[in-house]
């Protein structure tokens, strides 16, 4: 069996419910900010939430949906968006590796 093989199955194993319950960790409010370096800054934003949306609220666009505005901010489409908070109470990340080449890997004796 591959290392990758192992190491999608142990995070795949990490993931899953425990028990009869699932845990649902609600991410909406607004203790988040959206940044792009084509508008050189971060505004406050909320969950859910879409991009036009968050920009129109900052000030940064006119009404999206006004006139031929759809058109003027097809930039936005086309631009990368990041969303960013602060940690998450309840809220862990697992690293895994994507690929381990056999080769890469020592024996201990």
């Amino acid at each position: 069996m591959h290392y990758q093989d192992i190491a999608t199955q142990a995070l795949l194993a990490s993931t899953m419910a425990t028990g009869s319950g699932q845990y649902i960790l609600d991410l909406s409010g607004d203790q988040w900010t959206l940044s792009s370096p084509a508008i050189n800054s971060t505004v406050p934003a909320s969950l859910p939430s879409q991009v036009h949306l968050d920009l129109h609220r900052a000030g940064l666009i006119d009404e999206p949906y006004h006139g031929l505005n759809d058109l003027n901010l097809r930039w936005i489409a086309e631009t990368n968006w990041t969303y960013t908070s602060d940690p998450i109470p309840g809220l862990y990340v697992a690293l895994l590796l994507i690929e381990v080449n056999e080769s890469d890997i020592q024996q201990i004796e």
